[in-house]
């Protein structure tokens, strides 16, 4: 049995909390294979969540560092991600010194244990690890969208690149489109000399759990759902365009939709709903078997993303990968790396961004061609078998030298 440590800036607080979910399915696969996890995680604001050295489910240990007290103002990481909190609130970037000083000094203490690490979200996770003092062929570091967007915002951006490609042993994508966006950013003489250390590293699903979960008819009775049953899951945040859905169902009284997730633009979203006259329920942060309850009972789930002004763009959403794995028709924007796992008219849909009539129209296809959402989502299940952790984690225990 090996220890493998994780190093991340997000991590589920609690059952119903989606942020960092996928690495905390990561960390649960490492489990299952018999190592013993150790997440290290910055503390968050809230006293009910987990308390440092909980654990998740048998295997992971998740160690949490405080950076600042009093513990309410530790508001830099989950909720809405990020760069939403530090857009709404600017203050928290001064905090941002003591969060990677925390993190680095609590994962040092616990590397001495370590026989690889894995770290999430690149910047800044990369060159804690790296600090840590690991051989970094037992470093992988794995970088999803955001902080790729970062990077190429950043002075010195050339320079962070090519330190994070020397300091570990292998740096991970999410994507193609990511990696490709990533090496803009280093010189051909770096790509020749390291390219070999870049590769390309989805997230994945646990298929079997998902693609069991069966039908939920007393779901749908509960939500009155006599029509079209939509199903969309994020943080209600800009980037996840759940108002250009609203546009795009006003009005339709023969649709229900659901929206599972918080986030900030939770009133406005409900208030921009009522005024579209569109059947919508909010129900908030979901658990997983609630999530698998939802996604059994949806008719088909929609993935509105929206680039930013900024720039920023989503990697590949975990939802639409789920949705295959409950054999489920996606609909959703062709923006970031989401083509690269939605192929049009293969397994899912395929809609220009902020476009509400096309939107609508590709929900109003599927509603109309049953026949159409039967054969994507038989698609987008095979896709989904592909992409199961436990398939994925022999490739990992590979690139960190634990085989």
């Amino acid at each position: 049995m090996a220890v493998v440590g994780f190093i991340t800036t997000s991590f589920p607080r609690h059952d119903s909390d989606a942020a960092g979910r996928f690495v905390w399915e990561m960390a649960r696969a490492f489990a299952r294979r018999g190592h013993r996890v150790e997440v290290v995680v910055p503390q968050a604001a809230e006293s009910k969540s987990r308390p440092a050295g909980s654990t998740g489910c048998a295997g992971i240990h998740v160690l949490e560092a405080p950076y600042v007290r009093p513990r309410q103002w530790q508001r830099l990481f989950f909720d809405a991600g990020v760069p939403d909190n530090l857009e709404r609130r600017p203050w928290l970037l001064g905090l941002v010194p003591a969060a990677l000083t925390a993190l680095w000094v609590r994962a040092v203490l616990a590397a001495r244990r370590w026989d690889a690490v894995i770290s999430h979200w690149a910047l800044p996770c990369a060159f804690i690890a790296a600090a840590c003092g690991l051989p970094r062929r037992r470093h992988l570091t794995i970088a999803h969208s955001g902080e790729i967007h970062l990077l190429g915002q950043l002075p010195g951006r050339r320079a962070l690149c090519r330190a994070m490609v020397q300091l570990v042993g292998t740096v991970g994508f999410v994507s193609q489109r990511g990696k490709r966006e990533f090496c803009r950013h280093l010189s051909g003489e770096t790509i020749a000399r390291c390219g070999s250390k870049l590769v390309v590293t989805p997230m994945g699903i646990d298929f079997r759990t998902i693609a069991s979960s069966g039908s939920s008819r007393s779901v749908r009775e509960a939500f009155g759902a006599d029509g079209l049953l939509v199903l969309v899951i994020g943080r209600l945040v800009r980037i996840k365009g759940i108002d250009v859905l609203l546009e795009a169902l006003a009005g339709r009284s023969d649709v229900q939709l659901i929206v599972a997730g918080e986030g900030p633009l939770r009133s406005t979203l409900e208030r921009r709903a009522a005024e579209n006259r569109v059947r919508t329920t909010f129900v908030g942060q979901v658990d997983q078997d609630r999530r698998n309850e939802l996604l059994a009972a949806c008719d088909v789930v929609v993935v509105p993303s929206r680039p930013l002004v900024s720039g920023r763009q989503e990697g590949i959403p975990l939802v639409a990968l789920e949705a295959f794995a409950a054999g489920k028709p996606v609909v959703a924007t062709e923006t970031g790396a989401i083509a690269e796992l939605v192929e049009h008219g293969v397994n899912g849909l395929l809609v220009p961004s902020e476009n509400p009539s096309a939107l609508g129209a590709a929900l109003g296809r599927l509603q109309e061609q049953p026949e159409l959402a039967q054969h994507l989502a038989e698609k987008g299940r095979e896709r989904a078998g592909g992409l199961d952790w436990d398939r994925l984690v022999p490739r990992y225990e590979s690139l960190v030298g634990l085989t």
